[in-house]
Order: structure tokens, then sequence, then C-alpha cells
């Protein structure tokens, strides 16, 4: 790699350097990996249930109402 920690590189220049793909990508795509799992279970699982829940009631000042489903459609 030939850089001393006084080099300044930008991340995409790193994982260029590496051969490394980054962490948000990665994070992604278990996301969308562990979804179609769950897409592919029987109707009764509880992860799929769990897909379709929606909670009832207030939550925190501050805090997002997201379901599972919710965050799936923002993952797209």
């Amino acid at each position: 790699m030939n850089t001393k920690w006084t080099d300044k590189i930008t991340n995409e220049e790193l994982w260029r350097i590496t051969q490394q793909k980054p962490k948000e990508n990665q994070a992604k795509r278990r996301k969308l990996n562990w979804i179609g799992h769950t897409l592919c279970k029987e109707i009764r699982a509880i992860e799929k249930t769990a897909l379709e829940w929606d909670p009832q009631g207030y939550r925190k000042r501050g805090r997002p109402k997201r379901t599972c489903f919710v965050c799936f459609c923002l993952i797209l």
C-alpha cells in the first residue's frame, strides 16, 4: 500500500487500493438478503408476520414510528 499515516487519502481511494466495498453497501446487501429469505417462508412464520406488523399506540418523543416494511421500502 505504501502510505504513511501522514498521507491524506479519501475513503474511495482506500477502498480501491484494498479492493474492498463500502460498508454501507454490505449492510444494505445483508438486509436485502434477509428480506428475501423471509418472503420465501410460510405465511404464518414469525419473521413474515414482523414485516407486516403495525405498531399501535404512542412512542416516546423523537422516536420514529417505523415498521420493518417501511425500512425495507427505504432501502430500495
